[in-house]
């Protein structure tokens, strides 16, 4: 038998997920991403707008490119922590992305929609985090 396999062979379960993914309409996405418990449902979530599940707060992102309110709020936290973008992608579970992240903050560029989803998750966290360490006035 030859060592070669043939281009079904190759395909494994996630290389069809992917391929389905990007087939899927804008809304079938959105749909598979609310049933994962990834977003929080929303009336805003027919345009594209990611929100961190269980908080109704201000969107992130329009589609797959960041706001720039979520811009600043992202940079404030990154300061504030004395991390930058590899620490952040790393946190959120994309540590391969540190160039797409930073083309993000820097330059607008768009960012995959489950980078969206983690980094909303993540950002409510951290202000989570830091709203609790502030003290009640």
């Amino acid at each position: 038998m030859s060592g070669t396999m043939t281009r079904k062979e190759k395909a494994n379960r996630l290389d069809k997920l992917r391929k389905h993914w990007h087939r899927a309409s804008r809304q079938e996405r959105l749909e598979f991403l609310r049933e994962l418990g990834t977003l929080s449902d929303s009336p805003n979530l027919s345009a594209g707008n990611f929100m961190p599940r269980d908080r109704k707060q201000e969107p992130i992102a329009d589609g797959r490119y960041l706001l720039p309110s979520a811009v600043s709020r992202i940079e404030a936290i990154l300061r504030n922590r004395k991390i930058g973008p590899s620490e952040l992608v790393t946190e959120i579970g994309f540590p391969e992305e540190t160039m797409a992240m930073t083309k993000a903050l820097v330059r607008g560029r768009s960012l995959r929609l489950m980078m969206i989803s983690a980094l909303a998750n993540w950002l409510h966290d951290q202000e989570a985090t830091a709203h609790a360490r502030q003290p009640d006035d």
